[in-house]
């Protein structure tokens, strides 16, 4: 089988459904074809695949293209940016597929079958030649004639995509796996309309860590639903080509620019490929742990917006000195956000009974005065008898309800005077009734 030509300008398309938000596979797929016509100094092609009158869902279109957008990709020819080889949705071409059947019937070679036209699948076998998988056989017999225009007069996906890859010039469609045996029919008609054919390339299943396709119902699924969680684009796109390509020196981070260079197909597994949330949440804290500080803010930021939150650039430093090393994305700031804005906090209850000590109480006033400084603690400690850790523990616990968490003195800033006032003098009343 001979080996793609990557000196020679590839034609690639992505050829999405609106039909929902775009999902990880579809992502991928565009992905590795927006590198692979990069790397070969081509030409990546959106078309709309909308024939489907039942699923189509056009509201979703723009989202879908702005997915795509968001993580980089782009596209030289498509229905928002023209070029000439459209219309790049299918449901502006249907002049273009009755044209292409009524040869097909003229020639003998469809026949209509209960107001559907089918076409004749040749005798013999159909040999693929899988630019991933290698060399694949299909036996003709086995595949029934399959439907090109339904009786609504609509074509079927099998025959529009056929004639699109070949009118729009597509050089090889690189899709998913589950299209393999798509490929001797749109093979077959391509031939039997004397119109050129591409070469295919079929990628592995994205499979979840069960080692089950991805669900819609038990798994996050779309780029939409990750981009809510605060993934940012760059750890997708690491993790995206990391589902079934490796790279030549082993990295595992990069920028659009290297991948172009760097991608092949000769580095695409044929096995399925895992989706590993844990190590899409790892990419992403790296992404984080170098992002400029001001822009961490800004994303933050934005962030506290939508959650009810306003506070001041320097607020948000603070927090980001506190907590940001623990932060894998910007969306698990959010209960950290709302804890240190509630008026008050629940102490465990294995906790109150300490808190309920007269000498715990009388500490945490005196530090109430004081204006909560935790420098204020080991001498107020030491003055009602308590151990300085102890101390520390039970002033955490006053001010979080938690015995874990940030510096006492990154807190301050945040919570406030008046929010540290009363929540230590809560905290013993809290005691005190529970010893009640």
């Amino acid at each position: 089988m001979t080996p793609l030509d990557y000196s020679a300008a590839q034609r690639l398309r992505f050829a999405p459904s609106p039909t929902g938000m775009l999902h990880v596979g579809g992502a991928r797929t565009a992905l590795f074809n927006y590198l692979l016509a990069r790397r070969t100094g081509g030409a990546f092609v959106l078309r709309i695949e909308d024939t489907d009158a039942v699923r189509n869902r056009p509201e979703t279109e723009e989202p879908l293209l702005e997915a795509l957008r968001w993580l980089g990709i782009a596209w030289q020819e498509g229905p928002d940016v023209g070029g000439s080889r459209g219309p790049y949705r299918q449901s502006e071409r249907g002049e273009i597929y009755r044209a292409h059947a009524a040869r097909l019937r003229e020639a003998g070679l469809a026949y209509e079958d209960d107001g559907a036209w089918r076409f004749k699948m040749p005798a013999g076998r159909t040999i693929v030649h899988d630019l991933i998988k290698g060399t694949v056989t299909f036996e003709n017999a086995t595949i029934p004639d399959p439907v090109i225009v339904k009786s609504s007069g609509g074509p079927t996906y099998n025959f529009a995509a056929a004639v699109d890859d070949a009118l729009m010039g597509i050089t090889v469609v690189l899709r998913g796996d589950e299209h393999l045996p798509n490929t001797p029919v749109q093979l077959a008609i391509q031939a039997a309309l004397d119109l050129p054919s591409p070469r295919y390339a079929h990628l592995p299943l994205i499979l979840n860590e069960q080692h089950q396709k991805l669900s819609k119902r038990h798994d996050t699924v779309s780029i939409e639903e990750f981009r809510e969680i605060g993934i940012q684009p760059e750890a997708m796109i690491d993790h995206l080509v990391l589902l079934g390509w490796s790279s030549p020196d082993g990295r595992e981070e990069f920028d659009l620019e290297e991948l172009a260079s760097l991608f092949s197909l000769e580095r695409v597994q044929k096995a399925g490929a895992i989706f590993n949330e844990a190590r899409l949440l790892a990419f992403n804290a790296r992404v984080l742990r170098k992002m400029p500080q001001q822009r961490k803010i800004e994303l933050l930021a934005s962030a506290m917006k939508r959650w009810g939150y306003h506070e001041e650039p320097s607020w948000i430093a603070s927090f980001l000195a506190a907590y940001g090393d623990e932060l894998q994305t910007i969306e698990q700031a959010r209960p950290l956000v709302a804890a240190l804005h509630a008026d008050s906090v629940t102490i465990p209850e294995e906790e109150r009974a300490r808190l309920s000590d007269p000498a715990v109480r009388a500490m945490l006033a005196a530090l109430a005065e004081r204006g909560g400084d935790p420098r204020q603690v080991p001498a107020l400690g030491a003055q009602f008898g308590i151990e300085r850790k102890e101390a520390y523990h039970l002033v955490r616990v006053a001010l979080t309800g938690s015995s874990r968490g940030a510096p006492l003195a990154s807190l301050v800033p945040l919570l406030g005077p008046e929010r540290i006032d009363a929540r230590l003098r809560a905290a013993g009343n809290q005691g005190a009734a529970t010893a009640r």
